[in-house]
């Protein structure tokens, strides 16, 4: 009885290893396209936050040099 039920496990085990996979699906080229106007974006709006702070950078340096003048 053990050697059928080891017989039937390893069967089960070949058919299983040996059965079709399903294809994935192929992606999109529109989704694709998205993704890289979603990164494009998110590059744009870091250059315009990067290019404010370093504006803000530069006018409290310039208050920081007042500052120190009138000391």
């Amino acid at each position: 009885m053990k050697k059928l039920s080891l017989l039937i496990v390893l069967f089960s085990f070949l058919f299983v290893a040996c059965a079709d996979k399903k294809p994935k699906d192929k992606v999109d080229t529109s989704t694709e396209m998205e993704i890289e106007e979603v990164d494009t974006l998110i590059m744009d709006s870091l250059t315009t936050e990067m290019e404010q702070t370093k504006e803000d950078l530069e006018e409290a340096s310039e208050e920081v040099d007042d500052l120190l003048k009138d000391l």
